[in-house]
């Protein structure tokens, strides 16, 4: 079972944050039909989604579990508002929702694989360095130049 702690998801409508972090702590192994069980217990048999925490559970879990202090838990809850903010002021900036361009996992892709390449046709430092040599001795008109 992975720790909890103050999270920074500015997508929370009302309350603090929540994250897992990286320790965890080994409880034993649970069978699937168990975990599956109580999964079930815990969701809306209707529309097959997981109650959310409301924000005073969600605050519980981190004084009680996480021992996070209020000060922490309230700097976490007011980051979440003012990344809210910020995301509604740029959509404002760029004229609402409608000229939002939403990026397909397939177009990021794409762009990470160009960037790699640009990266790997890029000269390192001393090749470009070598070059830019060799160009001014040319441009001194075979006078050579002192070394570097």
């Amino acid at each position: 079972e992975y720790s909890r702690e103050v999270g920074d998801n500015p997508s929370v409508t009302c309350g603090p944050p929540l994250s897992i972090g990286w320790k965890y702590n080994k409880r034993g192994e649970l069978d699937i039909d168990s975990y599956e069980a109580d999964r079930a217990c815990r969701c809306d048999p209707d529309s097959r989604e997981c109650r959310r925490l409301t924000p005073r559970e969600r605050e519980r879990l981190l004084k009680e579990i996480a021992g996070e202090t209020d000060r922490r838990i309230l700097t976490a809850q007011v980051q979440a508002q003012m990344d809210q903010k910020q995301r509604w002021d740029t959509l404002d900036q760029i004229g609402g929702m409608k000229n939002a361009k939403t990026v397909s996992p397939r177009e990021r892709i794409l762009v990470m694989k160009e960037s790699i390449n640009d990266a790997c046709r890029r000269k390192s430092t001393a090749k470009e360095q070598r070059l830019l040599w060799e160009k001014a001795q040319e441009a001194s008109k075979g006078k050579p130049l002192p070394a570097p």
